[in-house]
């Protein structure tokens, strides 16, 4: 048998190896939930709920909101491209589908609010609307000529949305009993929808509440009110 001396270097880099594996930090188990805790208000503290039948289903920094009804629902809000399958597992987790959405709203035509809508528009099959020219921008994939971020060439595209319905001030678009108005407000773009969403209905007191969906007014340039039209 022919024995290879090693050096002591050879011995210390081995030896710092095996003391890396041992030293490894085993992997966590999976969240395992504790027992619910139950309570009057507890269900709606977890569902996301920001009052009535209007809930957050967006992600973090971009609001996408729900509004429901059972003859279909309003989605404002697409996000970025990959906050379309975040908002589509948000809807399923509140219980609802997202084949019932009938109509997605815009506040305004950049990649990080119009981004999810193709896919969006692709699960759903809604209808979408903006002002016209955030119309444009949406069939384009990118911002019109006079948005200032269009200089920014091909950094500032998204996926093209098909068959988007340009919308001028004070038009209203209805799903159900959902009544949803447009506010030009010019701002952050020369278009743009920031959806501000009211409902009004004979149940209950929080059924004639307002609710802003996006940024604050300079930062788009369409508002949009929403109302909840009361069955006789």
């Amino acid at each position: 048998m022919i024995e290879i001396p090693l050096r002591p270097a050879v011995l210390a880099s081995a030896g710092l190896v095996l003391a890396v594996v041992a030293g490894a930090a085993p992997a966590k188990p999976p969240l395992l939930a504790d027992a619910a805790i139950n309570c009057e208000s507890c269900p709606a503290w977890n569902d996301g709920r920001v009052f009535g039948n209007t809930y957050y289903v967006g992600t973090a920094g971009h609001s996408s909101i729900l509004i429901t009804s059972e003859e279909g629902h309003v989605l404002i809000g697409g996000g970025l491209p990959q906050s379309a399958p975040l908002i589509v597992a948000h809807i399923r987790h509140l219980g609802f589908r997202s084949e019932d959405v009938k109509l997605i709203l815009n506040s305004h035509a950049h990649f990080d609010r119009a981004g999810g809508i193709a896919a969006l528009q692709r699960a759903s099959g809604a209808r979408v609307a903006g002002s016209a020219p955030a119309a444009q921008a949406m069939e384009r994939g990118g911002p019109v000529s006079d948005d200032p971020q269009a200089g920014f060439g091909t950094a500032m595209a998204f996926p093209a949305v098909k068959g988007v319905d340009g919308i001028q001030d004070g038009k209203t678009l209805r799903v159900g009993p959902l009544a949803v108005t447009a506010h030009l407000t010019p701002g952050h773009t020369p278009y743009g929808a920031r959806p501000d969403v009211r409902r009004a209905g004979p149940s209950s007191a929080d059924q004639r509440r307002g609710l802003s969906a996006s940024s604050p007014p300079l930062s788009s340039s369409t508002s949009w009110s929403s109302s909840s039209i009361g069955r006789k």
